[in-house]
């Protein structure tokens, strides 16, 4: 067993299984701890509100019509979760479901990005066992449950990492 993990490269069969189990598995997690499409985020979720309700970049720390804009987060995030509440409502059960989704997702394109670098630079039995730990990691279940941008942030900083190591 060990030999075979070791000595084959990591194939597509690999690639889906391990993305397959990681999503199996946060949807479970969030699922059975009940933060499926529950309320995601504070101050993201506030400034994506004032956002769709028209008052703009607005402070999530006073009150909605002050009109005082915010350097609380960076605006890409944000603007992605004004999307999702613009078409599917506000804070709806859709919206932070959706969201959760699109943070999977950011994982799951970090997890293939590090997976193909640890695989050049440290062998294929070492980017095998990266991308099972990267799946059981508790931790990244945590962070795609809630509406903030660390996801997108891995997923950015690993693109940056992969481009330059395979440059």
């Amino acid at each position: 067993f060990l030999s075979c993990l070791m000595h084959n490269p990591i194939s597509n069969r690999f690639i889906y299984t391990i993305l397959a189990c990681m999503f199996a598995i946060s949807l479970l997690g969030m699922f059975m701890g009940g933060m499926l499409g529950e309320r995601i985020g504070l101050e993201m979720a506030d400034i994506a509100e004032r956002i769709v309700s028209g008052y703009g970049f607005a402070s999530p720390y006073l009150p909605v019509d002050s009109g005082e804009p915010t350097r609380v987060s960076a605006p890409l995030y944000v603007g992605i979760i004004s999307i999702v509440y613009y078409f599917f409502g506000i804070k709806s059960v859709e919206a932070n479901t959706l969201l959760q989704l699109l943070n999977i997702c950011f994982n799951a394109v970090s997890l293939i990005l590090l997976l193909k670098l640890c695989e050049k630079h440290f062998g294929t039995l070492q980017a095998k066992v990266f991308s099972i730990m990267f799946v059981v990691q508790p931790h990244f279940l945590f962070i795609a449950a809630k509406a903030w941008e660390t996801c997108l942030t891995m997923m950015l900083l690993s693109m940056l990492l992969y481009f330059i190591m395979m440059a």
